[in-house]
């Protein structure tokens, strides 16, 4: 039989080869495609894996950051740490660096934590028990470190004592100053404070100052200051004035 077309006489030309195998030619193609699909996976799996790795780095540092801390016995700056964010925060890098501060002070035996994981829990407290369990757990060991049966215990133990602190600390309406020091922020908003511009108050227990403002905003939604987590009115903070 004689070709009529042009693929038929290609066809001809080509499967006529007694050489020829239909087998083989579907191996090859299978084997190509595979081969193909073999090395795009590598590539795609060592891009991940890089990934992966630049990500396990950062999280390393900031373990090794905490540790260092908890070292040396540096709560003062694992507390700046852990209170940065709230529950979600803002940052995935941040957000290791915070949850390693609190197991860190968790380790020191650090009362402050609790009240951290008290307010982190109060902003979950709509949310599923998962997603608390990042720090409800924190706060459950640090109430076994402490000798106490649960972590409501600790935290009404922490209450009495700031209610002791409270009542022996005397707070006046006036908080005077020779002069603010250069790049003083406000504690709330970070914004830099003018002394003759903003309306200025101060924390009665630490002494950080804010703008009356922002405070006055922060503790609407909060009852403590934001640095060192003590239960305070706006009407209880004085104002800062130069003498």
């Amino acid at each position: 039989m004689k070709p009529t077309t042009r693929r038929q006489r290609r066809l001809m030309k080509r499967f006529s080869d007694p050489s020829y195998s239909l087998l083989e030619e579907g191996w090859r193609k299978q084997k190509r495609i595979y081969i193909w699909l073999i090395v795009l996976m590598n590539l795609f799996m060592f891009f991940t894996g890089f990934v992966f790795l630049i990500f396990y780095y950062q999280i390393k540092r900031s373990y090794l950051y905490a540790k260092e801390l908890s070292d040396e016995g540096n709560a003062k700056k694992l507390l700046e740490v852990a209170r940065l964010g709230g529950a979600f925060g803002n940052q995935s890098f941040g957000m290791y660096s915070r949850m390693f501060s609190i197991y860190a002070l968790v380790d020191l035996k650090n009362l402050e934590v609790a009240r951290i994981l008290q307010d982190r829990l109060h902003e979950l407290r709509f949310y599923s028990k998962m997603i608390k369990k990042p720090y409800r757990y924190p706060l459950e060991v640090l109430a076994v470190k402490l000798d106490y049966s649960t972590p409501e215990q600790l935290i009404s133990k922490l209450d009495g004592l700031e209610v002791t602190q409270e009542e022996t600390i005397p707070i006046t309406k006036v908080y005077f100053v020779k002069k603010i020091p250069k790049g003083t922020q406000c504690m709330v908003s970070s914004l830099p404070l003018d002394i003759e511009e903003d309306d200025i108050v101060a924390c009665p227990f630490c002494g950080n100052m804010a703008q009356r403002e922002h405070l006055s905003g922060w503790l609407a939604a909060n009852n403590h200051c934001p640095v060192c987590r003590r239960t305070i009115k706006i009407v209880d903070c004085p104002i800062v004035k130069i003498s």
